[in-house]
């Protein structure tokens, strides 16, 4: 026959399994009532006593829990709750119940789970660490910010000189079209004048300015570029000085750097309006032409030559032809609205009629080179 001996604990019952026979004193032996113990009368050697009772070392009792002292898994006993961690490590690996496998003892955590940044770089375009914690061991891409520069969308801080003196500028990469060689980052570049409004076809608007470099170069050479802003109207003015992100175009051979929103053209601080660089005609021959495209210049004394030149339509757009007495010419263009353009769009100039000089910035439109005014007072006569 078997009885069941019941002893309260905390707010919990433990229960005892003992046979009618014999009182055991031994975990070996089992069975039996179970012995009492207190500070005078301890338990025999493999006993331990707890709440007054003698009990086998393999399990204790703690609020309801039985958890190992030994390097065994937890003693199932029937009016337990679920089994605690072990309480002493184990002796070997052990498998969690979760996403991995501890590579020692068991901590109740996987050694697998990442709890900071990934270690591993993404296999395709992140050149630096993700962000994101893993939930386990990277083995794909992550979904997370990209932090590197994709190869598609990675920007190139150059200078103004560097543009124009770069082997796309110097051989014109599309004579007959538009190269897109790459976004590219200008920094610290000041504007030489305000914006002038133009049509960039299918009804949108174009704002068009130049810059050079705000610490001022001595020489004119190589000292300006053409911006093309892809907005309605952008406000600036000579003396701003700038920070432009956009992509570097070969616009039928003028350089030019092509902005396709306003918020890419950030005002970093001001100073005065840049003077124009006074320059020989031995300069504005040819062969130097190129060294002064987007700059802002002022050329010497000379006479009209031609008062109406023809642009590639074979029509009148403001523009004029002025010489120097070395038979070096340039063509000039004046702005829209201008009091020196008639309404057929030919200049007021007349031939052979002298100036004492002019100043604009030196661009490249149409196959030929040629000085655009600011305003009707870039002209002295």
């Amino acid at each position: 026959m078997r009885r069941l001996f019941v002893q309260v604990v905390g707010s919990s019952l433990f229960v005892v399994a003992f046979a009618a026979s014999g009182c055991g004193t031994t975990p070996a032996t089992g069975g039996g009532f179970p012995q009492f113990c207190n500070e005078a009368t301890p338990c025999p050697a493999g006993l331990t006593c707890l709440s007054n009772l003698c009990l086998v070392v393999a399990d204790t009792v703690d609020g309801g829990q039985v958890s190992d002292t030994a390097t065994t898994n937890d003693a199932a006993v029937p009016t337990d709750g679920p089994a605690a961690p072990d309480v002493v490590e184990d002796l070997g690996p052990q498998t969690d119940a979760g996403t991995g496998t501890d590579a020692g003892a068991d901590d109740g955590k996987d050694t697998v789970q990442d709890t900071g940044l990934d270690t591993v770089v993404d296999a395709t375009k992140d050149a630096g660490p993700d962000t994101g914690p893993d939930i386990a061991q990277v083995v794909a891409p992550d979904l997370g910010p990209d932090l590197g520069s994709d190869a598609s969308t990675a920007v190139t801080a150059m200078t103004v000189a560097m543009l124009q003196q770069s082997d796309s500028s110097q051989t014109c990469a599309m004579p007959t079209g538009v190269a897109e060689l790459g976004k590219v980052l200008l920094q610290s570049v000041v504007v030489t004048a305000v914006p002038v409004t133009t049509s960039g076809g299918a009804g949108k608007k174009l704002q068009t300015f130049y810059v050079r470099p705000a610490n001022g170069p001595i020489s004119p050479s190589w000292a300006g570029v053409t911006i093309v802003v892809q907005a309605a109207s952008i406000s600036l003015k000579p003396g701003d000085v700038l920070d432009i992100t956009g992509e570097y175009q070969e616009f039928y051979c003028l350089t030019e750097l092509f902005v396709s929103t306003n918020t890419d053209v950030v005002v970093v601080g001001k100073q005065g309006p840049p003077e124009p660089y006074e320059v020989n005609w031995t300069a504005l021959s040819p062969e130097n032409l190129e060294a002064l495209e987007g700059v802002l210049v002022t050329i010497p004394p000379g006479k009209v030559v031609d008062t109406a030149v023809l642009g590639s339509d074979n029509k009148p757009h403001g523009e004029a032809m002025v010489q120097a007495n070395d038979g070096t010419s340039l063509a000039i263009a004046f702005g829209q609205g201008s009091a020196y353009v008639a309404p057929d769009q030919k200049t007021t100039l007349v031939k052979n009629q002298s100036y004492s000089s002019v100043t604009g910035h030196l661009t490249y439109s149409f196959g030929k080179y040629l000085l655009r005014l600011r305003s009707d007072a870039d002209w002295v006569p």
